[in-house]
């Protein structure tokens, strides 16, 4: 399994910002033959209000930590 050495650092946010955070990985599932499942998960977080429409455009902040998986 691919292990994560380093954290992303901290993010910080003012009223009205929005940040991504994009993570990938990969586990065995054991119930389906030791196959490995692959996973992206996207999270998009604001601070305050926001708009319906917030998270259409660019991020305040872009978290990346995916990583290739082989």
């Amino acid at each position: 399994m691919l292990r994560r050495r380093q954290h992303p650092p901290a993010a910080r946010l003012g009223p009205g910002q929005w940040a991504r955070w994009m993570i990938n990985y990969r586990y065995l599932q054991r119930t389906s033959g030791g196959q490995w499942l692959y996973r992206l998960e996207t999270f998009n977080v604001a601070y305050g209000a926001c708009s319906a429409d917030m998270f259409i455009g660019e991020p305040d902040v872009f978290v990346d930590q995916r990583r290739i998986l082989t």
